[in-house]
């Protein structure tokens, strides 16, 4: 299928003027001022006059499983669908486990991956899970880097958490250099997702493994960067190392730093704004104790929080060009993914979301097809 784009206000995402797209199949075939009409069967065009074109979204902290679990089975939430994530501009997901590495494997979350894949979108997977020994395929993580497609590095391991492993230095050294050298072997990926809880030490780990080690900060992928003050102030000095910097769109957690916030902070800190990306945590369930009982209530965290919050970013003053980088070139960047995601270029994947002026959805394209039109998904999950 050929799709031409026509008068799009392309943000690449930095806003470059008026120009064609040519998507052929599942890639980007040429981005011109302005393309040929030319007669041929089966070629779609699509009038986005007005309209802002930008690279699709990305969620790079995804409970596609399903979240939830640790206060209990009714804490257990239930598996993402395709909708909750292209309706909202996301067409790259990143899944993982979490807490919960015992009632949910990695042979399960490699399946919904699969099937997020054979539904329309890009689904890659973190191996492993909070708690060590962490979960393998084949008994040793670099193995399965090497061998599953879908598996860009480790994670979530979880630090300064009362639920993680509390995971001495010399692991998450040992943990670092396996993923960062797996990563070179399979030619992708390579890095470690770290949980951030609200223990008292919040990164220090990290800042340890990166002195006494000899790997680079981006061997690490902190998020819940936005956890607390306190954290996000950790956050300005693994900024200027050059370490990336993961905000959660979170914000019933007391506590927790709005992401417009953190981003207005972390850049009047001076830090590059290349270093920070956004992910949802999306799946993931917090339990509410509402009464003496115990009875409690349940949040589930929403990935439409995503789209919400680069809209936030802006309305608190934040240029659309860094709000789009948050959401799409810095996760794409971070993931190892870049070019081939986070960029409308020659060779890329054919991930677009097209804006309207007020910077609500009106189209997504996920690997060349049209997946939301009028704001309205035109492609579903088999179950939806």
């Amino acid at each position: 299928m050929i799709t031409v784009l026509r008068n799009c206000r392309l943000h690449n995402p930095r806003e470059v003027g008026i120009r064609d797209v040519l998507v052929a199949d599942h890639r980007i075939a040429a981005v011109e001022s302005s393309l040929p009409r030319v007669a041929l069967p089966d070629v779609r065009e699509i009038d986005c006059q007005g309209k802002i074109v930008a690279p699709g979204f990305i969620d790079s902290h995804v409970h596609i499983l399903g979240g939830g679990g640790s206060n209990g089975p009714i804490t257990r939430g239930p598996e993402l669908n395709l909708t909750e994530f292209t309706t909202n501009g996301t067409t790259t997901v990143v899944g993982l486990l979490g807490a919960d590495g015992l009632t949910r494997d990695l042979m399960g979350l490699l399946a919904k991956a699969r099937s997020l894949e054979l539904e329309g979108m890009s689904a890659y997977i973190l191996l492993g899970a909070y708690d060590l020994p962490l979960p393998s395929f084949t008994g040793d993580l670099k193995k399965d880097i090497v061998l599953v497609s879908n598996a860009l590095g480790i994670g979530e391991v979880a630090i300064a958490d009362e639920r993680s492993s509390q995971p001495t230095l010399e692991e998450i050294i040992r943990i670092g250099a396996d993923a960062r050298i797996a990563g070179r072997l399979a030619g992708r990926g390579g890095f470690v997702n770290i949980h951030i809880g609200p223990g008292k030490k919040g990164i220090q780990l990290l800042f340890d493994a990166v002195e006494q080690s000899d790997l680079p900060p981006n061997t690490y992928l902190p998020t819940h960067c936005n956890r607390n003050g306190a954290v996000l102030d950790q956050m300005v000095k693994w900024g200027e190392l050059g370490g990336p910097i993961d905000l959660t769109t979170i914000r019933t957690i007391p506590g927790f730093v709005a992401c417009p916030d953190a981003v207005e902070f972390l850049l009047g800190k001076s830090v590059p704004l290349e270093r920070l990306s956004m992910s949802t945590d999306g799946g993931g369930v917090y339990p509410h104790l509402s009464d003496a009982r115990g009875n409690s209530t349940m949040a589930r965290w929403e990935t439409s929080a995503l789209h919400y919050e680069f809209k936030s970013m802006v309305d608190a003053g934040i240029d659309i060009a860094s709000a789009l980088s948050i959401v799409s070139a810095n996760p794409a960047r971070h993931l190892r993914l870049y070019p081939r995601k986070g960029v409308i270029a020659a060779g890329s994947d054919a991930d677009l979301v097209v804006l309207n002026e007020d910077l609500t959805i009106d189209k997504v394209i996920a690997m060349g097809q049209l997946m939301v039109d009028g704001g309205q998904a035109v492609v579903k999950g088999v179950f939806e």
